[in-house]
């Protein structure tokens, strides 16, 4: 899909997120991926590659922390952008904590994949697993029930499994 300039449409990305220590509240973060943001990455990632660097950090958050509010509460200031040669991850630093919050990496292949397969969509990735929210750019407010009814869905799928396993054992079983 191409936006109305000739490019890739953009991406809404929801990146699962963790905190070391205290800000246990903080379960993901919201990326918006177009073309401005993979330039970006991307020459980040040269930089690292021709300067032999680890990573590079620049200024500059995710969207939107999730749950949505958990920026004020845990008085998040410090985002940062993370790039190695082959991925990225954002980091903030609450105010009066020890530890940062983190999104999970996510190698710079598969997002340029993910941005490509499902361009003008949102998408929950976690554990390399897609799953697709919604076939269009969620407002971000919506993003929490599109999750939580991708967990219910989850869930269903599951017990549907279970029982036709359960089906299946009884069948052996006469």
């Amino acid at each position: 899909m191409a936006d109305v300039n000739g490019g890739l449409a953009g991406l809404r990305l929801v990146l699962g997120a963790h905190s070391a220590e205290d800000y246990t509240g903080v379960s993901g973060a919201i990326l918006d991926v177009d073309d401005a943001f993979m330039a970006r990455v991307m020459a980040l990632a040269e930089v690292c590659k021709l300067h032999n660097l680890v990573r590079v950090a620049a200024y500059g958050g995710p969207a939107d922390w999730l749950p949505l509010g958990v920026e004020d509460e845990y008085r998040l200031n410090l985002a940062v952008m993370e790039v190695s040669s082959d991925g990225m991850w954002f980091e903030d630093q609450p105010k009066n904590g020890d530890s940062p919050v983190q999104t999970r990496w996510i190698g710079l292949d598969e997002l340029a994949r993910l941005r490509s397969e499902h361009a003008g969509s949102t998408i929950n990735y976690e554990n390399k697993v897609v799953r697709v929210l919604a076939t269009n750019l969620l407002p971000h407010e919506e993003i929490a029930g599109a999750l939580e009814g991708a967990d219910d869905d989850d869930e269903a799928e599951s017990r549907g499994a279970a029982a036709a396993e359960a089906a299946a054992e009884q069948g052996e079983r006469a």
